[in-house]
């Protein structure tokens, strides 16, 4: 599934606008993963722009879901 969205040329555009945004010196907009185990569900573009960049950390932002209810907090982190 990854090489199949790094090959999509829509992919590769948004890929493409946020590496130029980090070059101009712009913000990355924070990832968002869900769970324990950091599942990315939002910004596959942008984490594919910082690593071809080299940017060593992004913000990421995990929410957690608690088994017994539906209660999701968010936790602020910082990974590479």
């Amino acid at each position: 599934m990854i090489a199949e969205h790094d090959a999509n040329p829509v992919h590769q555009a948004r890929r493409d606008t946020f590496v130029a945004l980090i070059l101009d010196g712009g913000p990355i907009p924070p990832l968002i993963a869900l769970g324990t185990r950091h599942y990315l569900v939002d910004g596959y573009a942008r984490l594919r722009a910082a690593r071809r960049l080299g940017v060593p950390t992004v913000d990421v932002i995990v929410q957690l879901t608690h088994p017994a209810s539906t209660t999701v907090s968010a936790q602020h982190t910082r990974s590479s």
